[in-house]
Parts: C-alpha cells; sequence; structure tokens
C-alpha cells in the first residue's frame, strides 16, 4: 500500500504556534501566555524567576519563556529537585533550533553546531565555556549523569538539517523527531532519576509525534518564508504541490495531505499509551507536554476530513456492506494486498481502522468494492512469512474466525501494515485489559499441494472426488474421511465439515490433539498457506 493513508484538517492543527523541535522557525512555542491558567502560571512564575532565578539559571528559564512556552509550563510543573536540569535542557534545545534562523550562510550555522559540539565535550571535561546555557547544562550532566550521546544526538541531527529540503517522506521526519525531541526526553527522564525501558519505547513514540505535529504546526510560519517541510511522498500521493501552501489553500487535496501526517502522530500516541501500565509513575511527569499534542490528534477522530473519508468507503461498499461510521473511529489506511485465496492469489482491498480491520474485492478501484468483510482487531494475531519465490513481503492474519495470509508489493509497506496492525491492537487490549487470543482458525492447505487424501492417504482427488477441507485442522481430505459436522461456535453457527480424526477428538474432549498444529506449520511456506476462503472462492461453500 502507499503509506497508509493518514490526517487531521489544515485549520484547526495549525492552530495555536509552534514549538522547538523542528527546522529553525521563528517562534518556538506558544508566543504569549494563553486566557486562563497558563497565562496565570505563567505571571507568576516570571514574578518568582525575577527574584529566585540568579544569572545563568534566569537566562536559560526567559529564553525558554520565549522561544518554547509549551515547554517552559512542562518544567515549571516538575520537582523541583529536577526543574532547574530540565530548564537547562530545553535551553540547550531552544539555542540549537534558532540557529537556523538566525544565519545567512550554512557555514556559520555549522560553525555553531561545531561550537556546541566542543562544548558537550568540554562539559564532560569539566570544562565548560562560559556561556549560560552551557554552564547550566553541565551542572545538570554533573547532577544527574546525564548520557553524553543523546546530546550529541540532538546537534548531529539540527546540523544535518540546516539545508532547507523538505523531507523525502514521513520516515525521514520520524528519524529526525526521534533524534532531537525522544533524546530530549531520554535525558528528561534520567533528570527526573528514570532509567526503564518501557519508559523509553514510551518517549520514544512520544518524541516522534512531537515532531509531527511541530511540523504541521510550523508549515503557516514556513510557507511564510515560503518553505515546504512536509513530506513529498505524501504530497505526491495526494497531487499537492509546495505551491498549494504557500498560497495557503484548504481544498479537499490539502487537507487529506494534512489528515495523513496527523494520523502518524496519532499512531504514536497510540503506541505510547499502550506502555502506560509499564511505564514508572516518576517518569509521568517527563510526558507533560503530549497533553497538548494528545488534545490536537483527538480532533482526528471528529474531523470532517476523516467523517469523508470512512464515509467514501461506506459508499464503495454500497447497500450490501455494513455501517462503518461510528463515533471514535478513525481510518487508520488503505490499500491493496495480495490475499492467498483457495485456488490462487487475488488482490483484495484492505481497510486498517482504529478498532477493525476492513477488506473486500476490488470491482473498480476506488469507486466500488464488494463481498465486505469486517475483523475486530482485537481478535486478530500477525506473524510474518518467509519470502519464497513470487510470493514475497507476507504476514499471516488470524483470528478465531478464519486465518489467511497476505502480501504487500514491497518490504517497506508489509512493515507499515505490520507496525500499524500491531499498534492498533496492542492499544485496544490496553483499554480492554484482555489478553492477546491464543485460539486462532487454521490456516487451509491448498488445493495444490494435495494429490491424495491427507488422512486417509489412499484417495486420489479427480473432477468426480473432489478436495474438501477440514475446518478444524485445515487439512485437505476426501470425502468418505470428512461425513461428520461439528459445530465450532468461533467459526459458524452451524455445524461444520471435519475430518474424521478431529472429531473423534472433539466427541471425546481432546481438544488439544485436533488443534491446527500441522497446518500452522505451513506458516512458515507461502506455497503452502490458505485461507478459511471467501465464499467465491470456496468449493466447498456448501458443506
Amino acid at each position: 500500500m502507499a503509506a497508509p493513508t493518514l490526517a487531521l484538517a489544515w485549520a484547526p492543527i495549525l492552530r495555536g504556534g509552534h514549538n522547538c523541535c523542528l527546522r529553525g522557525h521563528a517562534p518556538l512555542g506558544l508566543s504569549a501566555p494563553r486566557k486562563g491558567f497558563p497565562a496565570v502560571l505563567g505571571r507568576r512564575a516570571t514574578a518568582s524567576s525575577r527574584t529566585e532565578v540568579p544569572g545563568n539559571d534566569r537566562y536559560c528559564v526567559e529564553l525558554l519563556r520565549k522561544r518554547d512556552y509549551e515547554g517552559y509550563l512542562c518544567c515549571l510543573l516538575l520537582p523541583t529537585e529536577a526543574r532547574s536540569s530540565a530548564f537547562a535542557l530545553r535551553a540547550f534545545n531552544a539555542e540549537l533550533a534558532q540557529v537556523k534562523d538566525s544565519i545567512s550562510q550554512k557555514t556559520i550555522g555549522q560553525m555553531r553546531m561545531q561550537f556546541w559540539r566542543k562544548a558537550v565535550e568540554d562539559m564532560y571535561s569539566d570544562n565548560p565555556p562560559h556561556q549560560p546555557v552551557a554552564i547550566e547544562l553541565w551542572k545538570a550532566v554533573k547532577r544527574h549523569n546525564l548520557t553524553k550521546r543523546w546530546l550529541v544526538k540532538i546537534i548531529d541531527e539540527r546540523e544535518k538539517n540546516l539545508d532547507d529540503k523538505a523531507y523525502r517522506n514521513i520516515q525521514e521526519l520520524e528519524a529526525y523527531a526521534e533524534n532531537t525531541q525522544s533524546s530530549l526526553l531520554y535525558l528528561t527522564l534520567e533528570v527526573l532519576g528514570v532509567r526503564n525501558v518501557h519508559a523509553d519505547h514510551a518517549a520514544s513514540h512520544i518524541g516522534k509525534a512531537q515532531g509531527i505535529i511541530t511540523c504541521l504546526r510550523a508549515t503557516p510560519y514556513h510557507s511564510s518564508r515560503r518553505k515546504v517541510f512536509l513530506p513529498m511522498d505524501i504530497c505526491m500521493l495526494h497531487g499537492v504541490s509546495q505551491e498549494d501552501f504557500l498560497r495557503k489553500n484548504q481544498d479537499k487535496n490539502v487537507r487529506d495531505v494534512i489528515y495523513d501526517i496527523a494520523s502518524q502522530g496519532h499512531l504514536h500516541l497510540i503506541h505510547a499509551r499502550s506502555f502506560q501500565k509499564s511505564v514508572p509513575v516518576k517518569a509521568f511527569p517527563a510526558f507533560l507536554q503530549t497533553a497538548t499534542k494528545q488534545k490536537m490528534v483527538d480532533r482526528l477522530a471528529n474531523s470532517e476530513a476523516n467523517t469523508r473519508r470512512i464515509s467514501i468507503v461506506e459508499n464503495c461498499f454500497g447497500a450490501a456492506g455494513q455501517p462503518l461510521t461510528i463515533p471514535g473511529r478513525v481510518l487508520i489506511g488503505e490499500g491493496v494486498l495480495t490475499k492467498l485465496c483457495r485456488k490462487k492469489p487475488k488482490a483484495r482491498q484492505f481497510f486498517l481502522f482504529n478498532d477493525i480491520l476492513v477488506y473486500g474485492n476490488i470491482v473498480i478501484q476506488k469507486k466500488k468494492y464488494n463481498k465486505q468483510h469486517i475483523i475486530p482487531l482485537e481478535n486478530v494475531t500477525i506473524d510474518s512469512i518467509k519470502d519464497e519465490g513470487d510470493l514475497r513481503n507476507g504476514w499471516l492474519i488470524k483470528t478465531p474466525t478464519k486465518s489467511f495470509a497476505v502480501y504487500a508489493a514491497t518490504a517497506t509497506e508489509k512493515s507499515e501494515w505490520m507496525n500499524h496492525i500491531n499498534k492498533c491492537v496492542t492499544d485496544l487490549l490496553s483499554k480492554s485489559g484482555k489478553t492477546p487470543s491464543n485460539e486462532h482458525a487454521a490456516v487451509w492447505v491448498p488445493d495444490s499441494e494435495a494429490t491424495v487424501c491427507m488422512r486417509c492417504q489412499k484417495a486420489k482427488f479427480t473432477p468426480v472426488n473432489r478436495r474438501h477441507h477440514c475446518r478444524k485442522c485445515g487439512f485437505v481430505v476426501c470425502g468418505p474421511c470428512s461425513e461428520k459436522r461439528f459445530l465450532l461456535p468461533s467459526q459458524s453457527s452451524k455445524p461444520v465439515r471435519i475430518c474424521d480424526f478431529c472429531f473423534d477428538l472433539l466427541s471425546t474432549g481432546d481438544l488439544a490433539t485436533c488443534q491446527p498444529t500441522r497446518s500452522d506449520s505451513y506458516s512458515q511456506s507461502p506455497k503452502s498457506l490458505n485461507n478459511v476462503s471467501d465464499d467465491e472462492d470456496d468449493e466447498d461453500s456448501s458443506d
């Protein structure tokens, strides 16, 4: 699939300033205190800083208040013993972020970055330069034993982006955010005394989400300087040029680009929330700024673009399809995947929502689909499949009702699909408190893999002696070996055809022995995979 389509409306997401994550932009945070609580807190902190914060410390606080107001507010809410170090870290980030706007030549920017690179080296040699931020950062390094490589990563990534070039794809934007915003969060966790792998995982995804949202929020500022940094692959996907952003167009295609990019940030926040129960409570203050980002991406579920796109999917399936629009449902991505059916591989249109996976037959691409199938993601588990021959970039989608293999066009698409599905499943299970399902339907052995009955090993298959599939083990069997039926509630409300071997075991209550272990072994070989097939592919549909 072309990167899973992602989303938020142009006007709402860009409202309210920008912070210090992305390529040099002028105001790095909200430019002035807002009404209500933040304004009161801001005035109180400023007044306090003038009387209580001396010299270098005061410089960092004031720099952050002017350049990254949201970060400034979040630092005020940190524990007292961590506050000054957090101000130093964010002031360091603000210093680096403003280099791009304060230079006329790239060489000068590289010299500034080299100054900070050497300053970090000197800090760890107890010889910091006489610069307010550097001195306060040195104190933080000494006080909390901060990891040097995170500081170096921030500098290196900022230096790479001194060029005025748009991100080629969403992965480049995520990499930039990981090396800047996520690195800053790792350091903040160390300031709070937290060194925990689950907290680090959450920080990684939160940092990427912050970077993506900041890129969107900074777009009006960048456009005013005739620059656009939004990922080119998503812009090209929707036929949007840089000139559309420079002219501040708000037509459907432009809004779809914003929707796609914002949805990627939404996915990272979903994944970060999946670690909530594993992250130490002590780490939560490091993620305070996530509250503002979450408010933005929450608009996604109720945005006009999301509602319109779900409505388009409903219309493509027509009256025969089930309604898909419900409160809170978000269309995460869509694309064409090759589904391995009983007789041969066939193209199917797949739609990934935050709670379900929908697919159907393609009648007219992007206009009409039929035979809609809806799979609740809570019941889904996925396993990668090894490449073999022409069948590459595949994975198994397993549920208690049916299991089948699908293939993407490229390894990148496979990775994106699997990552997005896993993120959605993890979030659903986290919210419900359920555990992943261990029960799944058998993966059917393809017709071409069996010339004789896999149970009696005698009956040869001919146009007269037809093949049948046991719904319990997935084996290809002859009629005499599969005359009996048994009720498998997870697959059908009516008794279904099973082989004599599975019937005997099920009748005696020996369920474990007839689990589809043998057919599962086919999951390592694409040639040996099939599904509980669609009606049009199932010659046993009358069974």
